[in-house]
């Protein structure tokens, strides 16, 4: 495997990770906060539930509504080689993943496409 390769591998773990870790939030000791926080955020709507990849892209589907539409929840599409992201709205129709992005730009994928994650906290 290439080095190229490794780094692609590893953006897609760290993605997946990152949108899958526990929905538990831990105290924040370190000395620039000046106290512990609370524990009360509830991580589990930034929690994915399903994700996609290229090796260009990924796209990450998430449990939280935010400001999308009702009957959609957010999607979040990263570029693998630039510091770019995309924010928009996804839903399942017609056995497809449907995402309306915020720039005007829309996507269907077939729902098999994605590799889906068991509900967190389940």
């Amino acid at each position: 495997m290439t080095s190229r390769h490794t780094v692609v591998a590893m953006v897609g773990f760290v993605l997946a990770a990152a949108f899958t870790a526990s929905t538990s939030a831990e105290t924040d000791k370190s000395p620039r906060s000046g106290s512990p926080r609370s524990g009360d955020i509830d991580a589990k709507p930034y929690l994915a539930v399903g994700f996609a990849q290229s090796p260009q892209q990924a796209i990450l589907l998430q449990r939280m509504q935010a400001s999308c539409p009702s009957e959609t929840k957010r999607a979040l599409m990263v570029d693998k080689h630039a510091p770019l992201a995309w924010f928009g709205c996804w839903r399942e129709r017609n056995g497809k993943v449907e995402i309306a992005f915020e720039d005007g730009d829309f996507l269907a994928l077939e729902h098999d496409t994605f590799t889906w994650l068991p509900e967190a906290g389940a």
